[in-house]
């Protein structure tokens, strides 16, 4: 089945930071969430188009962690 990643906006809390807004990805399978990566990113506009990215790619779920780590190293 064909995988449909989508961003997400959460409320985070960090000691430092306090309460802040993120955006991560939804694998979205079936009509329902197949795996979730939160607080990524606070660019939303980074994590959208990273999103889309990996659904136009057709990216196996199991590289999803992977390819996040390695957009955050270039980002």
């Amino acid at each position: 089945m064909k995988i449909q990643y989508c961003m997400f906006e959460s409320r985070e809390y960090s000691e430092e930071a306090g309460e802040y807004q993120a955006f991560g990805i939804c694998a979205m399978r079936d009509g329902s969430c197949a795996a979730r990566i939160a607080d990524i990113s606070l660019d939303r506009d980074f994590v959208l188009q990273l999103a889309q990215r990996c659904t136009q790619s057709e990216l196996a779920l199991d590289h999803l962690l992977d390819v996040v780590e390695d957009a955050l190293e270039v980002w």
